[in-house]
């Protein structure tokens, strides 16, 4: 199950959820500054998942903050 904010990765290219709609998901490639933001049919992401195509991936921007989080706890 993909969460909004998560990040995946899709042939070499790390993506950012941003937004469900009804029948598509709205993502943002994060590693090019002069992105905008695209619509993939969330059925369509759904199967890439299940065959493994779209990977889980950490966030780069966002996993130091949880380590010292982490180290609060």
């Amino acid at each position: 199950m993909q969460l909004i904010n998560s990040v995946y990765i899709l042939n070499a290219t790390q993506y950012r959820i941003l937004k469900f709609l009804p029948q598509y998901t709205v993502w943002i490639a994060i590693d090019n500054k002069n992105a905008f933001p695209e619509l993939i049919l969330s059925k369509e992401l759904q199967n890439l998942s299940d065959d493994q195509s779209l990977i889980p991936a950490q966030d780069q921007r966002w996993s130091h903050l949880f380590e010292q989080l982490k180290a609060y706890l």
